[in-house]
């Protein structure tokens, strides 16, 4: 029996200290193990919201209805939408200092991120109003780019409400909720703009929905949670599967989907922005008319409701949208108080 000798390589592909491997370091490697190395070292631990509500600042916003967060741009975007006319008021992340306003199409009243949206690093911008959907580019829009030099957009879908992107670095598929007489929920090709499916109200284990407002994707994008604003629920929708090929670096979704569960009622009286947890595995709903936000476990269990900073007296007086940043577990919230609250 010949024995071979056989020889271990071990690679640091997080060091504590440096910048991104140099090429010269990486010679020899194949490309694809370049990649990863470099998505490695980038990786940032993910921090979950406390639950806890203290509070840490306040950002003046008039009229404002929703709010994202882009690390790629380093700033806080809030959507204001007053009896004029819509714009993002964009903010420093870290000052909270206004840089920039810009107008929008259509006068949305909801929005999404896409992050890395061409796999450079870039950040998108997605929103819908009575023009149809639209798609930018974050840093053209920072840059002065005019509004009408978007990326691609749906005029087919009009009158969207809220919107939520799947979280690929290449092929991402962007879900929008809208008023319609037959189908509610709208899928998109993130990079054409093309509608994949469309998802109608009578599903196929007699799950209904009215009308969907705040839409979140669970961070496996095989779990989508809908707020009911019109049946004051919370659904919490499943995908039988979606299929990945690691050879071509492809994703493809299914419009399989089926109700898992609909969340306890505690209450609720208006839910509307939602997002999810992918740490704590907890969802935080929006609810403008009971003013303040309710909290559920991933299968729909009641936590708690919160109107007010439990510290402080900064009480939330009608939120609509939210968002979380998973790098400081720090919550955002757009509230009627003309103020975008952050707690943590």
């Amino acid at each position: 029996m010949n024995h071979q000798n056989v020889t271990i390589i071990l690679h640091d592909l997080i060091r504590i200290s440096g910048n991104n491997y140099q090429d010269d370091q990486l010679q020899g490697i194949p490309n694809i193990l370049s990649k990863f190395y470099n998505k490695m070292r980038n990786f940032k631990k993910k921090v979950p919201f406390s639950l806890n509500f203290e509070f840490v600042a306040s950002i003046k916003a008039k009229d404002v209805v929703d709010v994202r967060i882009s690390h790629s741009c380093n700033c806080i975007l809030g959507l204001c939408n007053n009896e004029q006319d819509d714009d993002f008021f964009i903010f420093d992340l870290n000052t909270h200092e206004l840089v920039r306003k810009f107008s929008t199409i259509g006068r949305p009243s909801y929005f999404d991120i896409e992050e890395n949206y061409d796999g450079n690093g870039h950040d998108a911008v997605v929103y819908g109003g009575s023009n149809g959907v639209v798609k930018h580019d974050l840093n053209k829009l920072l840059d002065g780019h005019d509004v009408h030099d978007y990326i691609w957009q749906v005029p087919e879908i009009k009158n969207s409400r809220g919107i939520v992107s799947t979280k690929h670095e290449t092929t991402n598929t962007i879900y929008v909720s809208y008023e319609d007489t037959c189908n509610c929920i709208a899928a998109l090709n993130s990079r054409t703009g093309e509608i994949l499916f469309k998802m109608g109200k009578d599903f196929s284990n007699n799950f209904q929905l009215e009308l969907a407002s705040g839409l979140e994707m669970s961070n496996t994008n095989d779990v989508l949670f809908v707020s009911d604003c019109n049946m004051k629920r919370i659904h919490k929708l499943s995908r039988s599967h979606c299929h990945s090929d690691l050879q071509t670096n492809t994703h493809t979704e299914t419009h399989s989907w089926r109700s898992e569960c609909i969340f306890e009622d505690a209450g609720i009286k208006y839910p509307d922005g939602l997002v999810f947890d992918s740490v704590s595995r907890h969802v935080l709903v929006c609810d403008s008319v009971k003013g303040g936000i309710i909290v559920y476990q991933e299968n729909g269990k009641f936590v708690k409701f919160v109107r007010s900073s439990e510290e402080d007296s900064h009480e939330l007086n009608g939120p609509t949208g939210l968002c979380l940043d998973e790098q400081t577990g720090f919550l955002y919230v757009a509230d009627e108080s003309n103020h975008i609250q952050i707690f943590q």
